[in-house]
Order: structure tokens, then C-alpha cells, then sequence
């Protein structure tokens, strides 16, 4: 068949789209030849095994601090099996002294990591926190609050129910705001609400265990989910299907 074009001396559209077409089918092919470690490799990072993901969990939530994080990049060699190169040894040659390393860390490290996952393991940890008592609890339930107010709406009991009232005190306390309260009133307030927000969080533990509620890996329409941060990702609530 001969191109639109055979009259002309310049390579019209017809032609130079074909010759993509050819070029594009090659390298499809040539890709597909591969044997299938490398392909995998090429198409797809692998997935963290569990104790390492943990590990990375912990530094992004900011538990791990970036000195201890650092040793455990040098003195982890499973990293260099599951990671790619190129990331491998980015991750080694951060100079973790700057400020910018754990930016630069979680760059790598997302790529590995489920989003929702991390959210979900996350949140968690809060709420055992709060159940063993292993945290401030007034810093734990003003969190909650703070997550209720970016998207979750599933934390309405514990942070409108427990971490507003930490806010803005009952009335009964006669006070706009908890810098007001006096020292005796603070620790009364925060002991008259901690065995019901407790019982709270072990509900919302249990939803998330059972699978109640799911925290996904897509954003909200907001968009300003940060790894290290809370964000609003779209969860699913299936409380009324189980």
C-alpha cells in the first residue's frame, strides 16, 4: 500500500505515525521476551516483608529517630534484596546530618508502601497507645480530634466526644479553653473522661480489626496527605454490613 504521502519529500503524519506504531510494537515485544524476574523487577517494585515494614512504619510515624533509622539502613543488607538498585543506593548515601534526609528517605520508602495500610497501622498504634495508657492521653484524644476534623469521620466519638471537650472544656468547669482550667481542674477533667474514651477506642480498634472500617489508598479531594502525617485518604465504612 503506498502512503498519502509518496509524492512528497517530508514524512507526512501517515508515515511518521506508522514508524511509531513499528518502533512501540519492538519494543513491547523485546520487553516481553524478558524473562519474567527481570519484568517483574522492571514493572513493579516488590513488596516489604513484614518485620522490614514495620521498621520503615516506625520512621515515618516519627517513633524512630533518624539517627537509629540510619544504622538500621547500614546494618539491614536485606534492604538491598528487596529494594531497586537505584533506590538502594539512594537510601545509603543520604547524608542523614541534614535536615532534608528524612524527606528525601520517605521519597524512597513510599514507593514500597501502601498508603492505607499505613494509615491503618497507624491509627492503631494511636489507639493502643491510649488503651495501655503509654502516651499523654491528652495529647492522644486532642489527635483524634484533630483526625476526626481531616476526614475521618469514624473518630467522631473520641474526638468530638472526649478530644473536643479537651478543647473546649464542659461548662461545668466554667472555662473557654484548657489553658484556663487550673492544674487540679485539668487533671479532674482529663481522669472524668478517660475510662469512657478508652472503652471508645477499643470499639474503633475492633472496626478496624474486622474490617468495619477500611482505610484506601486514594485521596480525598483535598489531596494533602504527607507520609509522617495524618492525611485524608478516603476510608470505607462497612459498619452496618457486619
Amino acid at each position: 500500500m503506498r502512503s498519502p504521502c509518496h509524492k512528497r519529500p517530508n514524512v507526512c503524519d501517515f508515515c511518521r505515525f506508522t514508524v511509531i506504531k513499528v518502533v512501540v510494537a519492538l519494543a513491547v515485544s523485546s520487553l516481553l521476551s524478558l524473562p519474567s524476574a527481570f519484568t517483574t523487577c522492571f514493572l513493579r517494585v516488590q513488596p516489604l516483608p513484614a518485620p522490614l515494614k514495620i521498621e520503615c512504619f516506625r520512621f515515618l510515624m516519627g517513633t524512630t529517630p533518624v539517627e537509629t533509622f540510619e544504622q538500621w539502613v547500614y546494618t539491614t543488607p536485606e534492604l538491598e534484596s528487596v529494594l531497586r538498585q537505584d533506590d538502594y543506593l539512594n537510601l545509603i548515601a543520604l547524608d542523614f546530618s541534614r535536615q532534608s534526609s528524612q524527606y528525601e528517605a520517605t521519597k524512597v520508602l513510599r514507593r514500597y508502601i501502601q498508603a492505607g495500610e499505613y494509615e491503618t497501622w497507624k491509627l492503631k498504634t494511636l489507639l493502643l497507645a491510649l488503651i495501655n495508657q503509654e502516651q499523654d492521653p491528652r495529647h492522644l484524644l486532642y489527635t483524634f480530634y484533630e483526625l476526626y476534623c481531616n476526614g475521618y469521620s469514624f473518630l467522631d466519638g473520641l474526638g468530638l466526644g472526649y478530644g473536643l471537650a479537651l478543647v473546649v472544656p464542659p461548662g461545668a468547669y466554667r472555662a473557654d479553653s484548657w489553658d484556663e482550667l487550673n492544674k487540679e481542674d485539668q487533671q479532674r477533667l482529663l481522669h472524668s473522661l478517660l475510662p469512657e474514651a478508652i472503652a471508645e477506642a477499643r470499639t474503633v480498634l475492633n472496626w478496624l480489626d474486622d474490617g468495619s472500617i477500611v482505610i484506601t489508598n486514594e485521596q480525598d479531594e483535598f489531596g494533602q496527605y504527607m507520609y509522617g502525617e495524618f492525611g485524608n485518604y478516603v476510608y470505607l465504612d462497612r459498619r452496618g454490613e457486619n
